[in-house]
């Protein structure tokens, strides 16, 4: 699991050192020492209990909709999310990172839609066996390039590395335009059920 930065327990430090500055000017040898001491204590305090807390990932579930079609995609699209969690844990980059929480909100979204609108599931060939395995082809190669032994200054593993950066962001474009269309469809649905509506009641009026 992600953990939080343990920059925070740096800056908690140095807040000791300011407001020491600030409440007992000017320093001497023996203020000195235990400003030091209760910079080191609120660090490792900050650093054992607030900032090495796991960030726990709440569970993906969504009832299944008795349709076959979309329960099938519902599964499958659960594996996808969590593979995409195992990534973000293995990658060591905010930029990627941030792109994978993207991809993982986007799609819990999709395939909640899904479980409330089954007949929609037939939508999402392309997005299924297209968008998200090659999601998951790009952060596999990602993570390998970054976990290897091979120099980070190696033309091919840089090369790799911002090909994959320029395409995860498309990717996350992809998602969002699928929700995006789900959505569409809902509202021609329900201004087709408005229309419809208002010519029943100028026919009975």
């Amino acid at each position: 699991m992600k953990k939080l930065n343990s920059v925070y327990a740096i800056y908690a430090a140095a807040a000791v050192w300011l407001l020491f500055g600030v409440i007992f000017p000017p320093f001497n040898l023996a203020r000195f020492i235990f400003c030091a001491a209760v910079s080191i204590l609120v660090f490792f305090i900050f650093d054992k209990y607030l900032c090495e807390h796991d960030i726990k990932e709440v569970k993906f579930k969504i009832n299944k909709t008795g349709v076959s079609e979309a329960d099938i995609i519902i599964t499958k699209g659960k594996g996808f999310i969590d593979s995409l969690i195992q990534y973000n844990d293995k990658i060591d980059d905010a930029y990627i990172s941030g792109n994978i929480d993207s991809l993982v909100s986007n799609a819990r979204e999709i395939f909640t839609f899904v479980s409330k609108n089954p007949k929609t599931a037939r939508k999402l060939d392309t997005f299924m066996d297209y968008y998200f395995p090659t999601a998951l082809k790009l952060l596999n190669s990602y993570a390998e390039v970054s976990n290897s032994k091979i120099s980070s200054a190696g033309g091919n593993v840089n090369e790799i590395k911002n090909k994959v950066r320029n395409s995860i962001n498309m990717i996350v474009t992809a998602f969002e335009k699928q929700l995006d269309a789900l959505y569409s469809d809902k509202f021609l649905d329900i201004s087709t059920d408005i229309k419809v509506m208002e010519s029943v009641l100028k026919e009975e009026l």
